[in-house]
């Protein structure tokens, strides 16, 4: 089935094991980039091993992150959608 949500960036958190795992193996299928947490390194890196091998022409990113902690959600966040600077200013050109 075809969402039309292939390109687009998902968070999926708890996506170790289990249904979050599950929820972000079918976005990687949809071809969304997809960036997975969970709270030990190690699970993450499992997972995200595991799902990049079975969905090589997509992007996996995994971080270590417990999600009941502000500062660890903001870290996953800036980790997934790093700043970005414009040039663009405002107002008129003419």
């Amino acid at each position: 089935m075809d969402f039309g949500i292939a390109g687009r960036v998902a968070m999926v958190a708890a996506s170790s094991k289990g249904i979050g795992r599950a929820v972000a193996t079918s976005l990687l299928a949809e071809g969304c980039r997809v960036s997975i947490c969970a709270r030990t390194a190690d699970e993450i890196e499992a997972a995200r091993e595991e799902m990049a091998a079975a969905a090589p022409i997509t992007q996996v990113f995994g971080a270590r992150c417990d999600v009941s902690k502000e500062e660890d959600l903001d870290a996953w966040h800036a980790a997934t959608f790093p700043p970005c600077a414009s040039a663009a200013g405002e107002g008129s050109s003419t």
